[in-house]
């Protein structure tokens, strides 16, 4: 289905829409402004969940998987 799901989707909905990828819930944001909203209040208004298999593959010290000061501290690695 791929950009066409997404364009008929935001056409239907608009801008921002939930759906699921993987049999997980799923929220799509398109937009500048939108975005911009979901960046600047990123850990407080969204978090980053990866799917189980993923967080298994790159374990729970990876930097993907880290927030606030520990990511910090990771990254400067």
């Amino acid at each position: 289905q791929g950009s066409s799901f997404h364009a008929s989707r935001r056409q239907k909905y608009g801008n921002v829409f939930k759906t699921h990828l993987l049999g997980r819930p799923l929220i799509r944001v398109t937009g500048a402004e939108n975005i911009r909203k979901v960046l600047m209040g990123e850990h407080t208004l969204v978090t980053v969940d990866w799917p189980q298999s993923t967080s298994t593959l790159l374990g729970p010290n990876s930097l993907a998987n880290s927030i606030g000061d520990i990511h910090r501290k990771r990254r400067k690695v």
